[in-house]
């Protein structure tokens, strides 16, 4: 049994569908790693543990409670380490965060792990999701020297080499009347690993958990 595995079957039998436990797990095992290992895909490539995990399903179906239970598995120390980030961020401010001390790491690098439990809360109106979207969908690479963001207002800031780690939930009617098409085609959704559940069919308040 894998690392996986064990995380799933810890996690116990309750409402929410196993593959967000599992779509949670290597999410939480990709922000750890961050861009500390790669694999070299090419000469001069090299293929980061970055991922953008999106769980789909309607209200209430365990998106959160899947969220919820991946981040206990973080004390206060490991959550500054993978540079958790919860909460409302727009595109200009992610940038920001990555190019704080919260962001930078010690070798020139930045790295963040953004934790969204409910999109349309974090996100808000849709000019703002959509600047966010084109945002991460920039960031994904994490094999630039750079990224520079620069606006008349706030000026010029570089940030050394992202790894953007990025998990979130969302009903797939809330994303499909918020991304516009031009983000689709721009490449958003060909980096995001979709991961798709239901509501379960039948009621367990409380989790079972594994005798084992």
């Amino acid at each position: 049994m894998s690392m996986i595995d064990n995380y799933v079957h810890v996690a116990g039998d309750s409402e929410t569908p196993p593959g967000f436990h599992k779509a949670c797990a290597i999410s939480l095992a990709a922000a750890c790693l961050q861009n500390r290992v790669w694999a070299s895909t090419t000469k001069l490539s090299k293929l980061y543990p970055n991922l953008y995990t999106i769980l789909l399903a309607p209200s209430g179906a365990g998106k959160g409670q899947a969220i919820q239970y991946a981040l206990s598995y973080l004390n206060d120390d490991q959550k500054a380490g993978t540079g958790l980030y919860t909460g409302k961020a727009t595109g200009a401010f992610l940038t920001d965060f990555l190019n704080s001390n919260s962001g930078k790491l010690e070798d020139g690098t930045t790295r963040v792990f953004l934790v969204y439990p409910e999109l349309a809360n974090s996100l808000g109106r849709k000019d703002l999701a959509q600047d966010f979207v084109t945002t991460v969908t920039d960031l994904f690479t994490g094999d630039l020297p750079t990224f520079m963001h620069g606006t008349r207002t706030s000026g010029l800031v570089k940030v050394g080499r992202p790894c953007v780690n990025w998990l979130a939930g969302s009903t797939k009617e809330w994303l499909g009347s918020t991304l516009q098409s031009s983000a689709v085609e721009g490449g958003f959704s060909a980096r995001c690993m979709f991961v798709e559940g239901a509501y379960s069919a039948y009621r367990k308040w409380v989790p079972e958990y594994p005798v084992d």
